[in-house]
Formats: C-alpha cells, sequence, structure tokens
C-alpha cells in the first residue's frame, strides 16, 4: 500500500470528516525549536523526493481533519500566528475557544496524539514497504553480482587454458620443418636415385645396341 493511499482510506475511524478549507494550505513549519532536527536530505542525495512526499503527508494531515474546532484548527492557527512566538499559541486558544466551549489544553494535546499516531502509523507502513522494497534491489545486486563474479572465473579460467593452447601450438608451429624436412630429403633423395640409376641403365643399354649395330 503506498504513502497515499495510508493517508485517504481513514474511514475505520467512522467520523463523517469535514471539508477543509480551500483558502489555506497546511505547511508545516519548516524551522522549529520545538521541532526534532531531521537527516540532511542534501546528503543522501534525495532533495528531488523531499517536496512529492511532503505534499503527501501535509494532504494526508489536512484529510484526517476531525469534525468540529478541534487540535487541526488549532493547529491552523499557530502555524499562520508563528509557532515559534508564544503569544500565537494563547491567541489562538482564545479565539478558538469561542467556537469550541469545550477546549482545553488536555484535549489539545490528548487530540493531537489521534494526528502523530496516524502520520507515525503512515510513516511505519511505507518505511516497511521501502525496506522490503530495498531489500528486494539489494538481493537482485547480490545475485547479478554473484553469477558476474562466477562468469569472469569462468572466462579467466578459460583464458589460461586458450593461452596455454597457444603456447602449445607455437611451440608446434616452429617444430615443423624438423618434424617433416627429413622424410622430405629422404623422398628427394629416393627420387634423385632413381633418375640416376635410369640413366646409368639408359646408358649402358644404348651402349650395347650400339656395340650391337657396329659390330654385327
Amino acid at each position: 500500500m503506498g504513502l497515499k493511499s495510508y493517508f485517504f482510506n481513514t474511514e475505520e475511524e467512522g467520523a463523517d470528516k469535514k471539508t477543509p478549507a480551500p483558502a489555506e494550505t497546511i505547511k508545516f513549519p519548516s524551522t522549529s525549536a520545538t521541532v526534532a532536527a531531521t537527516p540532511t536530505i542534501e546528503a543522501m542525495n534525495c532533495e528531488p523526493h523531499m517536496d512529492a512526499i511532503m505534499s503527501l503527508y501535509e494532504k494526508g494531515f489536512e484529510s484526517l481533519n476531525q469534525p468540529g474546532v478541534e487540535f487541526y484548527e488549532f493547529f491552523k492557527s499557530v502555524i499562520a500566528g508563528g509557532a515559534d512566538n508564544p503569544t500565537t499559541y494563547t491567541m489562538a486558544f482564545n479565539m478558538l475557544k469561542g467556537l469550541e466551549s469545550g477546549m482545553s489544553k488536555q484535549s489539545l494535546l490528548d487530540q493531537s496524539k489521534f494526528y502523530v499516531a496516524k502520520i507515525d502509523k503512515v510513516h511505519q507502513g511505507y518505511d516497511k514497504n521501502g525496506r522490503d522494497k530495498k531489500m528486494e534491489i539489494e538481493k537482485q545486486r547480490d545475485a547479478e553480482t554473484e553469477r558476474l563474479r562466477t562468469d569472469l572465473d569462468l572466462l579467466r579460467q578459460q583464458q589460461e587454458t586458450i593461452k596455454t593452447q597457444i603456447q602449445t601450438k607455437e611451440i608446434q608451429l616452429t617444430q615443423q620443418d624438423a618434424k617433416y624436412n627429413p622424410e622430405i630429403e629422404q623422398i628427394g633423395c629416393k627420387m634423385t636415385a632413381n633418375d640416376v640409376a635410369k640413366k646409368k641403365i639408359i646408358g649402358t643399354i644404348n651402349k650395347v645396341v650400339v656395340g650391337i649395330t657396329n659390330n654385327l
């Protein structure tokens, strides 16, 4: 389930939601003495995602607005007046208490827990999805890395085998003359002897033929 789904599927609370006022978009304070410091986004190269995810959180928070005048309206008033200004809290409380007589410090603190719990639930779900996806990709990376290493080891072994085969063939190539020349020379000698023997026999025969011709 995506981040947006967590925020907008809140029907299980069983309460009717008010239609948020269109005149103002809720913005969380960027800096505040009462807000804990967040991790440095720039250092993680995550800044491009910050605006989109922050917008989902803000819209999700707005969608959780409960019926009546309660913490959400108080939050809007405080943010509009400045969350770092102590006077803002008193002014917002006095103004909204005129609309909701049951508002008190304790009721605001109790109501805030609902929003914190819902946002925390969204964060946990989104964090789990992210961790699961990250683990899946890391496993895929590790498996592919292992395959590549195995392939490289095999190729290196084949390379050594081929290198040995090349060296063997080079040695065999240098031995070709020594291997075949003796036999070639023997054949040459036999062919020469064949010519000499033929000439000698034919010469002798011709000599006898001439003797017959002259002496008989």
